[in-house]
């Protein structure tokens, strides 16, 4: 079964204004592109990515950096999307082969747990036969919307469906 598959039918979501952060600014650049879908039946978050030339760690293959940001990123918007708005306390990022650049990724986000304060999240990468190179855990803690209001991090037509 191709990966992408799992995306398949999916609508690319539309972050709106929200669109400044370090992975998901949909920049053009040759580092990152990255676009969302969402499984409402199951939860999950996906993210079909593409890492350009100025994403390289080792020789022609993904900075480990860049790898563990997308992960994280997507365990947090998996959160947000499941009405849990979070900041990361804890990541860890299993790598287990070199991912090389200038292929297609998709990575699956979804929370694996939560309690009142906390979320419990799970992702792996995967390329388009399914062979995962990395995988991540976060723990994120829930915050109140008017901290990230008093941030200044977020326009409300992001977090009206909060």
């Amino acid at each position: 079964m191709n990966a992408f598959s799992k995306i398949k039918g999916l609508t690319k979501l539309d972050l709106g204004k929200y669109q400044s952060s370090f992975v998901s600014a949909n920049r053009k650049d040759n580092r990152i592109d990255l676009s969302y879908y969402f499984n409402a039946e199951t939860k999950h978050l996906f993210a079909k990515i593409f890492f350009g030339k100025f994403a390289q760690g080792p020789p022609n293959h993904v900075h480990g950096g860049a790898i563990s940001a997308v992960l994280d990123e997507s365990m947090g918007v998996a959160s947000w999307i499941n009405k849990f708005p979070v900041m990361t306390a804890k990541l860890t990022t299993e790598f287990l082969r070199p991912v090389p650049l200038g292929i297609d990724i998709l990575v699956e986000a979804w929370v694996e747990k939560s309690t009142v304060k906390k979320v419990i999240g799970k992702s792996i990468l995967t390329d388009s036969a399914g062979i995962i190179y990395a995988k991540a855990n976060g723990l994120f803690i829930i915050l109140e919307l008017e901290k990230f209001k008093e941030m200044g991090a977020l326009p409300d037509e992001y977090i009206r469906h909060l």
